[in-house]
């Protein structure tokens, strides 16, 4: 979930686990996690290519590089228990099987990945669910039997006709959510009003 992906060098070799974004501190976090297991954290691209890139792709057409940033990634070294992550591409993108249950921390590294924190007087939790337009049953499913309260499916169309969606939670049910999930990831203490964000630290 979130901006990791499962990928692989050649055909016969064993896949790896990638992610790739910004926030330097979450992937040396997961670092920390993955231990032996991990490559560590290195550059990846400048925010000038970044840039570049979302031009020549036409994601972005007029993108300039004071809007971007520094990417860095972090990779697993290649191992065959990744192998039962297949099934999360069968459709050809990545979308998450029926069987998640979300625990608190599964939650909050999704949220961090594809969440977005509304800072004003909503104070409320938005995510972004890009590869799963087809899949609202499935989504409130997951909240509701985890006994979270249940976002608002919402579609969006942009204006080159690609169509998204996104979850939508009420201002209370958002408090909730911070309070299941509990103290945020490193780099992404934004995304959490101040009152959950332990400051003994």
């Amino acid at each position: 979930m979130g901006d990791g992906t499962i990928a692989k060098q050649k055909r016969h070799y064993n896949p790896y686990l990638q992610v790739i974004m910004i926030k330097q501190e979450y992937l040396n976090y997961l670092y920390k996690i993955f231990g032996k297991f991990s490559n560590g954290v290195k550059f990846w691209k400048s925010a000038k290519e970044a840039a570049e890139e979302a031009s020549k792709t036409g994601f972005s057409e007029n993108a300039q590089e004071i809007n971007y940033e520094d990417q860095y990634i972090f990779r697993t070294i290649s191992h065959p228990e990744l192998e039962r992550f297949n099934e999360w591409y069968s459709s050809g993108e990545k979308t998450f099987p029926k069987n998640i249950k979300l625990t608190p921390t599964v939650l909050k590294h999704w949220y961090c990945c594809d969440g977005y924190f509304d800072n004003s007087s909503n104070q409320r939790i938005t995510i972004s669910v890009a590869n799963e337009v087809e899949n609202k049953d499935k989504l409130l499913k997951m909240f509701r039997e985890s006994g979270l309260p249940s976002p608002k499916f919402r579609k969006c169309r942009r204006k080159d006709g690609y169509v998204g969606c996104r979850l939508e939670f009420l201002k209370s049910d958002s408090l909730k959510i911070w309070e299941y999930m509990g103290d945020p990831l490193p780099g992404f203490e934004y995304k959490w009003p101040g009152r959950f964000i332990n400051t003994k630290e």
